[in-house]
C-alpha cells in the first residue's frame, strides 16, 4: 500500500490500518515505522533499482524529462523522469532522481546571478572580462542571465559561468 497506493509510511500504526490487519489474521503484528524505514524499504528500494537497471539495459533509446514541483509541505523537487518502451512494447516510465531543493544550491545560484547582474550592468567590468577571456585564449562568450520563466536557464548560467572560471579568477 505505501508504494502501490503512494500511502505515508505511518499507516501502519494507524488504527484503522491495525484494526484491519488484526480482521485479517489476529497473529500478525505490522512492522513499526522506525522498521520499515530502516530496513524494509531500503531492501526493496535496492531491489526495484537493480530490476530498473536491467530493464534500462535492455533498452535502445529513452527520453528524458524534468519537472519541478513543490511538496503540500512547500519543499521544492526536481525530478528527473526515464520514458522508455520495454522488450514487450509497453510505454513504461520511471523516476530516476527527485532533487530536493537546497538551500545551499540556492545561494549559489543567487551569488551566481548576481556576478552576472553585474557583468551585464557595468560595461567597463564586460569590458575587462572580454580582455581577461583574449589573454587567456577563452573563447568571447557573455555571461548568461537566468531567465525566471525557462528553467533551463539555469542550466545555461551556471554552464557558462563555469566555462569561464578561468577568466573570473583573474577579475578578483
Amino acid at each position: 500500500m505505501i508504494i502501490t497506493d503512494l500511502q505515508p509510511v505511518s499507516i501502519v500504526e494507524d488504527k484503522g490500518f491495525v484494526n484491519f490487519m488484526r480482521l485479517l489474521d489476529f497473529k500478525y503484528t505490522a512492522p513499526s515505522c522506525r522498521t520499515l524505514m530502516r530496513n524494509h524499504l531500503p531492501q526493496l528500494y535496492a531491489l526495484k533499482q537493480e530490476l530498473l537497471l536491467q530493464e534500462l539495459k535492455s533498452i535502445d533509446h529513452c527520453c528524458l524529462t524534468t519537472d519541478m514541483w513543490t511538496s503540500r509541505a512547500t519543499q521544492g523537487y526536481l525530478t528527473v523522469t526515464c520514458h522508455y518502451i520495454n522488450e514487450e512494447m509497453e510505454l513504461k516510465s520511471a523516476v530516476l532522481n527527485a532533487i530536493k531543493d537546497d538551500d545551499e544550491l540556492t545561494f549559489l545560484i543567487q551569488q551566481v546571478k548576481a556576478t552576472v547582474t553585474y557583468f551585464h550592468k557595468s560595461s567597463k567590468a564586460s569590458d575587462n572580462l572580454v580582455v581577461n577571456q583574449n589573454g587567456l585564449n577563452l573563447p568571447n562568450h557573455k555571461l548568461i542571465q537566468q531567465v525566471e520563466t525557462r528553467w533551463n536557464s539555469v542550466y545555461y548560467m551556471l554552464n557558462r559561468y563555469i566555462e569561464q572560471e578561468a577568466v573570473k579568477t583573474t577579475l578578483c
